[in-house]
C-alpha cells in the first residue's frame, strides 16, 4: 500500500478545524506558503532519502509545521491542529 501524503488542502482543512474557522479564513491566516509547502514535503523526502518509517514521517511533518510557523496562530488555537496533520 502506497503512503498518502498531505497536500495544501489537507493542511488548510486541519487548521480550519483546529481553530474553528472557515477554510477561507484558514487560507487568510497563512503567513508563508513556501514554509507550509516545505513542511508538507518533509515526510515524503524523509521516506525517499532516509528510508523513514511512517512514524518518523509523521514526526517529521509535525516538526516541520511547528518549526516553520506557516500560519498565524491565535492565542487560543488548540494544539489539535498539529495532531490533525496525520498521514492517513
Amino acid at each position: 500500500m502506497a503512503t498518502e501524503y498531505l497536500d495544501l488542502d489537507d493542511a488548510f482543512d486541519a487548521y480550519a478545524e483546529a481553530v474553528e474557522v472557515s477554510v477561507d479564513r484558514a487560507k487568510d491566516a497563512l503567513l508563508n506558503l513556501g514554509q507550509l509547502e516545505s513542511a508538507l514535503a518533509r515526510p515524503q523526502n524523509a521516506g525517499a532519502y532516509e528510508n523513514a518509517d511512517i512514524v518518523r514521517q509523521g514526526a517529521t511533518l509535525l516538526w516541520g509545521v511547528a518549526a516553520n510557523h506557516p500560519f498565524a496562530m491565535a492565542t487560543n488555537a488548540p494544539l489539535s491542529f498539529y495532531s490533525g496533520l496525520s498521514s492517513t
